[in-house]
């Protein structure tokens, strides 16, 4: 297990993930993780829709590729803010993701978001 540079992680997303449960008002979101390094990959490919509800084989077309460090792991469905603060900020959810932990490479999280 080894953890990548944080030199490499040269942007800055906010993570804001899916309900965590219920309550007598509804659901209860998870605590936003704001300002978090990552590598964002502005590419478009096509994934399998792992959010919750969807049919299984479904696949949707991601407009952006995001790493992180493996605490900032979120499950799809979760909300990511790109770039935030800047002219090119904007908001996406995740669509699929992977956590890679693991002795022969660097850990790691990947979000597929749309």
């Amino acid at each position: 297990m080894t953890r990548p540079p944080a030199t490499e992680f040269q942007h800055i997303v906010d993570l804001y993930p899916i309900a965590t449960g219920r309550s007598s008002d509804g659901a209860v979101p998870g605590t936003p993780k704001l300002g978090r390094a990552a590598i964002v990959d502005e590419k478009v490919k096509l994934v399998e829709d792992q959010r919750d509800g969807a049919e299984p084989g479904t696949q949707v077309n991601t407009t952006a590729h995001v790493f992180l460090f493996l605490e900032d792991y979120v499950k799809p469905g979760s909300d990511v803010v790109l770039r935030p603060g800047s002219p090119v900020e904007r908001r996406a959810q995740v669509v699929a993701s992977a956590y890679y932990d693991h002795p022969s490479g660097p850990e790691h999280v990947e979000l597929w978001v749309a």
